[in-house]
């Protein structure tokens, strides 16, 4: 079957970043929406069901997913990138904090792209990321870059970044190592059950209504993310992992 003509719009599974929809949305695209499994995996029947019904021209997924924390199976984002018509696109935001990546697949795969950013790693406020591809996808997507898009103050906090790699690195493994810590204390709270993370937060559920204790929280000046949406999250939350003392107080 001849696909010119047909292949558009995005695909992305549920819950994952807002962005890819509200982005997606804005800029007229139809985005089709798959419900992850009950363990916040893929759902490899139904994604390849609306790839068959829709031809996506890109796939969004977030690797760890954001807001879940998890990684998705591999064989099953691998089984992905092979039987999608368009380009997949692995958000790796949370890299750093999973040790794992799809970065040894670019030659592999010519619709295989990765985002990278530096948002994560202490320079959150830089919104600074790039994007890696095969070389004849990448000088498609040049030829719409805007102009002056990274600015130089930006460019020079890239470079600073690069001079201290050892410095970030070792932060991440101190947050690596306080989100187990957190884990396991939210793992000793009646109620709550938290999800292993492999990113730089904690996605849990409450066997109670999570908009009283998201109210009693920001009453103590401690922020978390309300995620509460039936039937996907009911009553589910994120917390940010922080340091010893924040960790202790939350």
């Amino acid at each position: 079957m001849a696909l010119e003509g047909k292949i558009n719009g995005l695909l992305i599974p549920v819950p994952t970043f807002v962005m890819y929809k509200i982005i997606g949305i804005n800029t007229g695209n139809r985005v089709v929406e798959v419900p992850l499994d009950v363990n916040y995996d893929l759902d490899m029947a139904a994604l390849i069901s609306k790839i068959e019904e829709n031809f996506p021209a890109l796939i969004y997924l977030s690797y760890p997913n954001s807001p879940t924390g998890n990684c998705f199976n591999r064989d099953k984002v691998e089984a992905l990138i092979k039987k999608s018509p368009g380009i997949v696109v692995v958000d790796e935001a949370y890299a750093s904090f999973s040790g794992d990546s799809f970065l040894p697949l670019l030659k592999k795969y010519d619709n295989l792209v990765i985002l990278k950013t530096l948002s994560k790693l202490g320079l959150a406020t830089l919104r600074l990321g790039f994007l890696i591809g095969n070389r004849e996808l990448v000088a498609q997507l040049d030829k719409v870059r805007l102009p002056y898009n990274v600015n130089s103050l930006s460019q020079a906090a890239a470079g600073f970044f690069l001079d201290y790699q050892e410095e970030f690195t070792a932060q991440v493994n101190e947050i690596i190592t306080r989100r187990e810590e957190l884990y396991c204390g939210l793992q000793d709270i009646a109620g709550i059950k938290p999800y292993p993370s492999r990113a730089n937060f904690i996605f849990f559920s409450c066997s109670f209504a999570s908009d009283r204790i998201y109210k009693q929280l920001a009453a103590r000046g401690i922020l978390v993310k309300n995620l509460h949406k039936p039937p996907l999250m009911p009553n589910c939350m994120r917390v940010t992992v922080g340091n010893l003392e924040e960790n202790r107080a939350f």
